[in-house]
Formats: C-alpha cells, structure tokens, sequence
C-alpha cells in the first residue's frame, strides 16, 4: 500500500511496466484507516477508483490534508494451483 503515488497530469495513475488499466469508476466513496502518513491513518474521501492488472488506485477528487491518491496491490492466485494431488 502507497499514500499518493505519482499521477499523470490528468490526474490518472503513472502506469508501471506492463500494467494496463482496465476499469475506471468515478464517484466512488473511499475509506482508510491504519494508513502511516496521513492525519490519524485514516482518510474518507470522494473520488475514482482505477483497476489494473496490477493494483487498485483510488484518486481523490479533492485532497484532504496530504491525501490525495492511495494504492493497493492485488494479489491475483489461482485457488487450483493450491489443490494437492
């Protein structure tokens, strides 16, 4: 988890290598808490939500404090793979 990773000037999330976005919601309600750097490590806010292969970022539409984007990785496994023979 990241509190505010680097953006476009567009407001759109700095892609990494071979990530791709592949939805986008806006007017998302977003909370957080137990987050280090930010007021109390918690942070409620209005904003859009980006979905990569990759991670999730959340984009407040207007800062509060020093927040103004969060990201989380996701952590993609196959329940399959977990299947012993």
């Amino acid at each position: 988890m990241a509190l505010n990773p680097q953006l476009l000037p567009i407001g759109m999330p700095v892609p990494f290598t071979n990530e791709m976005f592949v939805l986008v919601r806006n007017g998302v309600e977003f909370e957080v808490d137990k987050i280090p750097g930010s007021q109390g490590g918690r942070v409620k806010a209005w904003g859009t939500i980006y979905l990569s292969n990759i991670r999730m970022v959340f984009v407040a539409s207007c800062p509060v404090g020093n927040f103004f984007a969060f990201d989380m990785p996701l952590r993609l496994e196959n329940p399959l793979l977990r299947l012993k023979p």
